[in-house]
């Protein structure tokens, strides 16, 4: 068992083409080499597409930034859910009492809803005079401005029946904290690595 306020970290991806569907699950970089080696055998660096949907975790962006980035036609989506969460969770400290919460919440995810991360990073400076915790605006300035490039207009990609969340990989990924279900998780690892080992050969 882990200490107390210390986790196990369990990294997992949903990898989904035309053709079928993978997870991956595991721990550190051998699981990004793994879904490195797939991404390139399903031919990434021709002409398919990649859209990688991510709830904005450091070691994605790491991960898309040092190897996909290249690629022709690859985009990585900041997943809306964690996005809307983490305006909420943070506008309660920012804002000073429910009516300026709601009202500072409506502004600026109708912003982010459609893309317009300039007007919400805008929106977010000029409201520094009525901050109650300008920490916490400046940590949710900072939290959008590493993630722009990922938030795309939600409203557009709804109408186009896009992907703009996760949560295929979040169920997957709370089922895994059990040990039972680790162990059906580390079941998925072992023919993905044997198919990685025959598309690579």
């Amino acid at each position: 068992q882990p200490q107390k306020r210390h986790f196990w970290e369990l990294r997992t991806a949903y990898v989904a083409t035309t053709e079928g569907y993978r997870y991956l699950s595991g721990v550190g970089d051998g699981l990004l080499m793994q879904l490195l080696v797939l991404l390139l055998a399903l031919g990434l660096e021709d002409r398919r597409k990649l859209q990688l949907i991510a709830d904005g975790a450091r070691w994605i962006r790491n991960f898309f930034g040092q190897y996909c980035v290249h690629l022709p036609h690859a985009q990585m989506v900041l997943d809306w859910y964690h996005l809307r969460k983490k305006i909420y969770s943070l506008g309660s400290m920012i804002c000073r009492g429910k009516q300026a919460k709601t009202r500072f919440l409506a502004t600026l995810g109708g912003y982010l809803w459609r893309g317009n991360t300039l007007a919400a990073l805008a929106f977010l400076q000029a409201y520094r005079p009525e901050a109650k915790s300008e920490e916490k605006l400046d940590e949710l300035i900072d939290y959008l401005q590493a993630r722009q490039e990922a938030i795309p207009n939600y409203q557009e990609r709804r109408k186009q029946r896009l992907y703009i969340g996760s949560a295929l990989v979040e169920i997957l990924a709370k089922a895994a904290s059990s040990a039972e279900a680790c162990t059906q998780a580390r079941s998925f690892v072992a023919p993905v690595r044997e198919s990685m080992d025959n598309m690579a050969r």
